[in-house]
Protein backbone atom coordinates (compact mmCIF):
# COMPACT_ATOMS: atom_id res chain seq x y z
CA UNK A 1 0.00 0.00 0.00
CA UNK A 2 1.56 3.00 -1.05
CA UNK A 3 0.56 5.83 1.08
CA UNK A 4 -0.38 9.18 -0.80
CA UNK A 5 2.39 12.13 0.60
CA UNK A 6 2.03 15.94 -0.43
CA UNK A 7 5.02 16.86 -2.32
CA UNK A 8 6.00 19.02 0.60
CA UNK A 9 5.82 16.24 3.25
CA UNK A 10 8.43 15.97 5.58
CA UNK A 11 11.32 13.65 6.05
CA UNK A 12 10.28 10.09 7.79
CA UNK A 13 13.03 10.46 10.49
CA UNK A 14 11.98 14.03 12.87
CA UNK A 15 8.60 12.53 12.81
CA UNK A 16 9.86 9.16 14.71
CA UNK A 17 11.24 12.32 17.20
CA UNK A 18 8.76 15.50 16.61
CA UNK A 19 5.07 15.09 16.25
CA UNK A 20 4.63 16.02 12.78
CA UNK A 21 0.72 17.58 12.66
CA UNK A 22 -0.29 19.96 14.70
CA UNK A 23 -3.19 21.80 12.93
CA UNK A 24 -6.05 20.47 15.25
CA UNK A 25 -9.62 22.79 15.79
CA UNK A 26 -9.85 24.04 19.77
CA UNK A 27 -11.98 20.71 20.85
CA UNK A 28 -9.78 18.74 19.25
CA UNK A 29 -6.19 20.83 21.69
CA UNK A 30 -8.80 20.28 24.75
CA UNK A 31 -9.55 16.54 24.18
CA UNK A 32 -5.71 16.39 23.97
CA UNK A 33 -4.83 18.31 27.01
CA UNK A 34 -7.27 16.01 28.76
CA UNK A 35 -5.39 12.88 27.33
CA UNK A 36 -2.24 14.16 27.97
CA UNK A 37 -3.07 14.55 31.83
CA UNK A 38 -4.84 10.80 31.59
CA UNK A 39 -1.47 9.48 30.08
CA UNK A 40 0.64 10.87 33.28
CA UNK A 41 -1.87 9.68 35.89
CA UNK A 42 -1.89 6.01 33.74
CA UNK A 43 2.19 6.28 34.46
CA UNK A 44 1.35 6.63 38.16
CA UNK A 45 -1.58 4.34 38.51
CA UNK A 46 0.44 1.82 36.47
CA UNK A 47 3.49 2.18 38.67
CA UNK A 48 1.84 1.75 42.01
CA UNK A 49 0.09 -1.06 41.03
CA UNK A 50 3.01 -3.16 39.79
CA UNK A 51 5.07 -1.92 43.05
CA UNK A 52 2.44 -3.11 45.29
CA UNK A 53 1.61 -6.61 43.34
CA UNK A 54 5.26 -7.24 42.20
CA UNK A 55 6.59 -6.66 46.37
CA UNK A 56 4.15 -8.56 47.75
CA UNK A 57 4.46 -11.72 45.56
CA UNK A 58 8.13 -12.22 46.90
CA UNK A 59 7.74 -12.08 50.06
CA UNK A 60 10.07 -13.97 52.42
CA UNK A 61 12.10 -15.63 49.47
CA UNK A 62 15.64 -16.06 50.44
CA UNK A 63 17.15 -15.77 47.40
CA UNK A 64 20.80 -13.21 46.44
CA UNK A 65 20.86 -11.73 42.92
CA UNK A 66 24.74 -12.46 41.82
CA UNK A 67 26.43 -8.83 40.64
CA UNK A 68 25.22 -7.82 37.53
CA UNK A 69 28.14 -8.23 34.71
CA UNK A 70 29.13 -5.65 32.61
CA UNK A 71 27.69 -6.67 29.77
CA UNK A 72 24.67 -7.23 31.45
CA UNK A 73 24.32 -3.58 32.93
CA UNK A 74 24.69 -2.36 29.59
CA UNK A 75 21.71 -4.73 27.94
CA UNK A 76 19.53 -3.23 31.18
CA UNK A 77 20.44 0.06 30.03
CA UNK A 78 19.44 -0.56 26.56
CA UNK A 79 16.30 -1.88 27.68
CA UNK A 80 15.19 0.79 29.70
CA UNK A 81 16.00 3.59 26.69
CA UNK A 82 13.96 1.55 24.37
CA UNK A 83 11.39 0.78 26.67
CA UNK A 84 11.61 4.80 27.48
CA UNK A 85 11.68 6.06 23.80
CA UNK A 86 8.69 4.24 22.92
CA UNK A 87 6.80 5.61 25.83
CA UNK A 88 8.13 9.04 24.55
CA UNK A 89 6.99 8.43 21.12
CA UNK A 90 3.24 7.02 21.85
CA UNK A 91 3.03 9.87 23.84
CA UNK A 92 4.42 13.06 22.52
CA UNK A 93 4.98 11.78 18.87
CA UNK A 94 2.31 9.75 17.47
CA UNK A 95 -0.52 11.38 16.41
CA UNK A 96 -3.49 12.84 18.55
CA UNK A 97 -7.19 12.31 17.55
CA UNK A 98 -8.72 14.27 15.56
CA UNK A 99 -11.86 14.17 14.06
CA UNK A 100 -11.26 12.83 10.43
CA UNK A 101 -10.59 9.35 12.33
CA UNK A 102 -14.02 9.63 13.97
CA UNK A 103 -13.53 6.20 15.38
CA UNK A 104 -10.45 6.90 16.99
CA UNK A 105 -11.26 10.46 18.27
CA UNK A 106 -14.56 9.34 19.70
CA UNK A 107 -13.46 6.30 22.01
CA UNK A 108 -10.82 7.91 23.26
CA UNK A 109 -13.18 10.61 24.73
CA UNK A 110 -13.89 7.74 27.35
CA UNK A 111 -13.16 7.43 31.19
CA UNK A 112 -9.52 5.64 30.11
CA UNK A 113 -8.20 7.96 27.16
CA UNK A 114 -6.07 6.02 25.12
CA UNK A 115 -5.33 3.07 27.67
CA UNK A 116 -8.68 1.68 25.38
CA UNK A 117 -5.79 0.81 23.30
CA UNK A 118 -3.92 -2.46 24.23
CA UNK A 119 -0.44 -0.69 22.97
CA UNK A 120 -0.79 2.26 24.97
CA UNK A 121 -1.28 -0.24 27.99
CA UNK A 122 1.66 -2.33 27.42
CA UNK A 123 4.06 0.31 26.57
CA UNK A 124 3.65 1.91 29.88
CA UNK A 125 3.34 -1.00 31.67
CA UNK A 126 6.87 -2.60 29.65
CA UNK A 127 8.27 1.22 31.03
CA UNK A 128 7.34 0.70 33.87
CA UNK A 129 9.09 -2.31 34.37
CA UNK A 130 12.39 -1.74 32.83
CA UNK A 131 12.30 1.58 35.43
CA UNK A 132 12.01 -1.19 38.75
CA UNK A 133 14.51 -3.20 36.90
CA UNK A 134 17.35 -1.22 36.63
CA UNK A 135 16.99 0.65 39.42
CA UNK A 136 14.90 -1.61 42.12
CA UNK A 137 18.41 -3.58 42.92
CA UNK A 138 20.06 -0.03 43.91
CA UNK A 139 17.73 0.38 47.30
CA UNK A 140 15.77 -2.81 47.42
CA UNK A 141 16.72 -6.59 46.88
CA UNK A 142 12.97 -7.62 47.83
CA UNK A 143 11.81 -5.05 45.01
CA UNK A 144 14.35 -6.41 42.65
CA UNK A 145 13.21 -9.75 43.15
CA UNK A 146 10.01 -8.63 42.29
CA UNK A 147 10.63 -7.57 39.08
CA UNK A 148 12.01 -11.17 38.44
CA UNK A 149 8.30 -12.73 39.26
CA UNK A 150 6.92 -10.22 36.83
CA UNK A 151 9.19 -10.24 33.25
CA UNK A 152 7.51 -13.36 32.18
CA UNK A 153 3.70 -12.15 32.42
CA UNK A 154 5.10 -8.54 30.89
CA UNK A 155 7.13 -10.15 28.47
CA UNK A 156 4.38 -12.15 27.13
CA UNK A 157 2.00 -9.26 27.14
CA UNK A 158 4.90 -6.86 24.79
CA UNK A 159 5.01 -10.20 22.18
CA UNK A 160 1.40 -10.38 22.13
CA UNK A 161 0.91 -6.77 21.16
CA UNK A 162 4.06 -6.34 18.56
CA UNK A 163 2.58 -10.00 16.85
CA UNK A 164 -0.75 -9.35 17.21
CA UNK A 165 -0.56 -5.73 15.61
CA UNK A 166 1.61 -7.20 12.54
CA UNK A 167 -0.51 -9.98 11.76
CA UNK A 168 -4.23 -8.43 13.02
CA UNK A 169 -4.13 -4.95 12.57
CA UNK A 170 -1.32 -3.37 10.39
CA UNK A 171 -2.81 -4.57 6.72
CA UNK A 172 -6.77 -4.37 8.10
CA UNK A 173 -8.59 -2.22 5.53
CA UNK A 174 -9.74 0.12 8.40
CA UNK A 175 -6.06 0.69 9.60
CA UNK A 176 -4.87 1.34 5.73
CA UNK A 177 -7.24 3.97 5.46
CA UNK A 178 -6.17 5.98 8.80
CA UNK A 179 -2.64 6.12 7.57
CA UNK A 180 -4.42 6.98 3.85
CA UNK A 181 -5.68 10.30 6.07
CA UNK A 182 -2.80 11.16 7.81
CA UNK A 183 -0.69 10.65 4.59
CA UNK A 184 -2.61 13.47 3.07
CA UNK A 185 -1.47 15.58 6.17
CA UNK A 186 2.12 14.87 5.20
CA UNK A 187 2.21 12.17 7.84
CA UNK A 188 4.62 9.12 8.03
CA UNK A 189 2.20 6.92 10.31
CA UNK A 190 2.80 4.11 8.43
CA UNK A 191 6.51 4.24 9.40
CA UNK A 192 5.62 5.72 12.77
CA UNK A 193 2.62 3.21 13.77
CA UNK A 194 5.85 0.14 13.14
CA UNK A 195 8.37 1.79 15.08
CA UNK A 196 5.60 2.23 18.31
CA UNK A 197 4.44 -1.79 18.15
CA UNK A 198 8.28 -3.25 17.28
CA UNK A 199 10.09 -2.74 20.75
CA UNK A 200 7.48 -4.46 22.86
CA UNK A 201 8.93 -7.70 21.35
CA UNK A 202 12.10 -6.72 21.60
CA UNK A 203 12.03 -5.26 25.31
CA UNK A 204 11.01 -8.75 26.15
CA UNK A 205 13.29 -10.69 24.44
CA UNK A 206 16.19 -8.59 25.60
CA UNK A 207 14.95 -8.35 29.51
CA UNK A 208 14.21 -12.21 29.34
CA UNK A 209 17.47 -13.53 27.68
CA UNK A 210 20.06 -10.82 28.90
CA UNK A 211 19.42 -8.89 31.69
CA UNK A 212 17.79 -10.79 34.04
CA UNK A 213 19.21 -13.97 35.89
CA UNK A 214 18.66 -17.25 34.42
CA UNK A 215 18.45 -19.27 37.77
CA UNK A 216 16.91 -16.50 39.49
CA UNK A 217 14.27 -16.22 36.96
CA UNK A 218 13.35 -19.75 36.73
CA UNK A 219 13.17 -19.91 40.66
CA UNK A 220 10.79 -17.03 41.04
CA UNK A 221 8.66 -17.11 37.51
CA UNK A 222 5.20 -17.89 38.25
CA UNK A 223 3.66 -21.20 37.38
CA UNK A 224 1.87 -22.05 34.43
CA UNK A 225 -1.97 -21.64 36.29
CA UNK A 226 -0.12 -18.59 37.79
CA UNK A 227 0.16 -17.04 33.88
CA UNK A 228 -3.21 -18.31 33.10
CA UNK A 229 -4.83 -16.64 35.95
CA UNK A 230 -3.06 -13.23 35.34
CA UNK A 231 -4.25 -13.06 32.19
CA UNK A 232 -7.76 -13.73 32.75
CA UNK A 233 -8.23 -11.44 35.00
CA UNK A 234 -6.23 -8.42 33.12
CA UNK A 235 -8.67 -9.72 29.97
CA UNK A 236 -11.77 -9.72 32.15
CA UNK A 237 -10.96 -6.22 33.54
CA UNK A 238 -10.11 -5.14 29.96
CA UNK A 239 -13.65 -6.60 28.80
CA UNK A 240 -14.94 -4.47 31.55
CA UNK A 241 -13.06 -1.39 30.12
CA UNK A 242 -14.40 -1.95 26.37
CA UNK A 243 -18.16 -2.34 26.99
CA UNK A 244 -18.01 0.68 29.77
CA UNK A 245 -16.43 2.66 27.16
CA UNK A 246 -18.86 1.97 24.07
CA UNK A 247 -21.70 2.94 26.61
CA UNK A 248 -20.05 6.01 26.81
CA UNK A 249 -18.73 6.78 23.48
CA UNK A 250 -20.70 4.33 21.36
CA UNK A 251 -16.99 3.55 19.35
CA UNK A 252 -14.84 0.35 19.67
CA UNK A 253 -10.92 0.69 19.79
CA UNK A 254 -10.63 -1.94 17.39
CA UNK A 255 -13.26 -2.10 14.31
CA UNK A 256 -13.29 -5.91 14.26
CA UNK A 257 -15.30 -5.97 17.84
CA UNK A 258 -17.96 -4.92 15.89
CA UNK A 259 -18.67 -8.43 14.77
CA UNK A 260 -19.14 -9.33 18.07
CA UNK A 261 -22.30 -7.54 18.66
CA UNK A 262 -24.27 -8.76 21.83
CA UNK A 263 -23.50 -12.23 21.96
CA UNK A 264 -22.16 -13.23 25.12
CA UNK A 265 -21.11 -16.61 23.78
CA UNK A 266 -18.85 -14.66 20.76
CA UNK A 267 -17.58 -12.22 23.79
CA UNK A 268 -16.76 -15.56 26.03
CA UNK A 269 -14.94 -17.08 23.13
CA UNK A 270 -13.21 -14.09 22.55
CA UNK A 271 -11.82 -13.64 25.93
CA UNK A 272 -10.81 -17.46 25.93
CA UNK A 273 -9.03 -17.14 22.45
CA UNK A 274 -7.00 -13.60 24.15
CA UNK A 275 -5.96 -15.27 27.36
CA UNK A 276 -4.66 -18.41 25.04
CA UNK A 277 -3.12 -16.39 22.86
CA UNK A 278 -1.76 -14.62 25.69
CA UNK A 279 -0.56 -17.47 27.44
CA UNK A 280 0.78 -19.30 24.45
CA UNK A 281 3.09 -16.40 23.51
CA UNK A 282 4.59 -16.14 27.39
CA UNK A 283 5.20 -20.07 27.17
CA UNK A 284 7.16 -19.42 23.99
CA UNK A 285 9.38 -16.62 25.70
CA UNK A 286 9.99 -19.05 28.53
CA UNK A 287 10.85 -22.06 26.25
CA UNK A 288 13.27 -19.55 24.89
CA UNK A 289 15.07 -18.54 28.25
CA UNK A 290 14.90 -22.43 29.05
CA UNK A 291 16.37 -23.61 26.01
CA UNK A 292 18.89 -21.15 24.88
CA UNK A 293 22.37 -20.36 26.58
CA UNK A 294 22.43 -18.12 29.75
CA UNK A 295 24.32 -15.03 29.96
CA UNK A 296 24.69 -14.87 33.27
Amino acid sequence: MAEELPPNANPILPQLFINAYDTYDDEERALHRILRMKDYAGLLFFATIYGVIAFNSVEHRAIDIPDTPPLVTVGGCLALALAGYNWYLQTYVMTKAAKEVPDEYYVSTGPIGRFIWLTHQDITISFVHQLFSFFAPFFSRRLALATYAAALPVGGLGAFVTIQFFTLVRFHPDYIQVLRTWAKRGVHLNVIGDVVHLPQLTCSVLDLLLVKHRATFLELRPSFVGVVAVFAIYCLAYLVLLHGTYALTKSWPYSMLIALGKSPVRWAQFISVQVSILTLFTLSLLCLSMMLPATW
